[in-house]
């Protein structure tokens, strides 16, 4: 059964054509199939994965009893500074949207707030996340020789405005360890992993503070630095 159409917004559309082509960019690809009985592993009937050489132009397509997957390359060369730096700058926008998204939820009043009174706190932990892929991006920018001291500065200027952001990020991020106390910084207890106080201005948490409208606005030195060189 084929599903229904999907239309994306004419940018998300070049967004994902530019991915595509990126992907599409390869001659060896893996095609994985479903298991037929002439292709089992073993008795569980896993699938099996083929190689094979695929001339251009390549056109997915979705074939009965196959799956439609992307292809894999098996050996690829790093990309040039430019399409580096175009990268950063997409990931850029993308995650500066982010910030402004969070930041935007936590002043509003949502649906879920009626069923979840820690609506908001989750909101930050997205912010949290956002924040740091923004970071990211501009790491990768910064992988530029050309470009470097600019986007240094930047990153610095950002860390210094948010010298609690890396904090709070590695402890989400690894929550699982930190809750039966071996999280890499001793100072986190687990009784602080739940515990903190917030608005919809500013999350207290693990003794520092994170004030969302001044984060929007600290998250474009990084944005405007690699936008400066892209």
């Amino acid at each position: 059964m084929i599903g229904p159409r999907v239309s994306f917004p004419p940018a998300l559309d070049r967004y994902f054509t530019e991915i595509l082509a990126d992907v599409l960019n390869f001659s060896k690809r893996t095609i994985l199939q479903a298991p037929g009985k002439e292709q089992r592993d073993d008795d569980r009937g896993r699938p099996v994965a083929r190689q094979a050489n695929i001339s251009e132009p390549y056109t997915p397509l979705m074939v009965t009893g196959n799956l439609l997957a992307l292809p894999y390359a098996q050996s690829m060369d790093e990309p040039s500074d430019a399409a580096t730096i175009e990268r950063a700058h997409s990931l850029a926008n993308e995650a500066v949207h982010m910030v402004a998204l969070q930041r935007r939820r936590l002043q509003s009043n949502e649906p879920e707030d009626e069923t979840f009174i820690f609506r908001r706190w989750a909101d930050f932990q997205f912010l949290i996340v956002s924040l740091r892929r923004l970071r990211l991006a501009a790491r990768l920018a910064a992988r530029s020789e050309t470009n470097r001291a600019a986007i240094e500065s930047a990153i610095r200027e950002f860390d210094e405005a948010l010298p609690e952001l890396r904090k709070m990020r590695n402890v989400g991020e690894h929550i699982d360890e930190y809750a039966i106390e071996k999280g890499r910084d001793r100072s986190v207890s687990r009784l602080a992993l739940q515990a903190g106080s917030f608005d919809n201005v500013a999350l207290d948490w693990l003794g520092g503070r994170l004030d969302a409208d001044e984060a929007l606005i600290v998250a474009e030195a990084p944005h405007r630095a690699i936008k400066a060189v892209s």
